[in-house]
């Protein structure tokens, strides 16, 4: 099955658990790879058609084409982030000043008049 790039942003503190992900998936295809080879070799041993077998075989192929793109996103990934954090861990720890501000100053506000004749209930 053809694949696409698809870029996309994440917190710095997210990559790990995305990486993670991407491994369960691998896991879980190799797993999925392995009981269908199994079942092609159980399938040889009692001799059923030579079509299921392949087909198990294809199936079992497929399997190990999605574990091996998963393990490559999640190098690509990790490589990735450990260029960030190396990058991080490089910048000179330099405190933030805010940004001077635009326009003129800020007008100083005359306080209102107060109306001494009203009584205060």
């Amino acid at each position: 099955m053809p694949r696409v790039t698809i870029k996309y942003t994440a917190e710095l503190e997210e990559v790990p658990d995305i990486i993670s992900r991407l491994f369960e998936d691998a896991v879980e295809s190799l797993k999925e790879a392995h009981l269908l080879a199994r079942d092609a070799q159980r399938g040889a041993e009692n001799r059923t058609r030579a079509n299921d077998i392949l087909e198990l075989v294809e199936d079992s192929r497929h399997q190990l084409i999605k574990a091996d793109q998963a393990f490559q996103d999640a190098a690509d990934l990790l490589n990735g982030f450990e260029s960030a954090m190396q990058s991080i861990d490089q910048q000179p720890n330099v405190p933030f000043e805010p940004p001077p501000p635009q326009g003129p100053p800020p007008q100083p506000v005359e306080p209102l008049p107060v109306d001494e004749s009203v009584e205060e209930q």
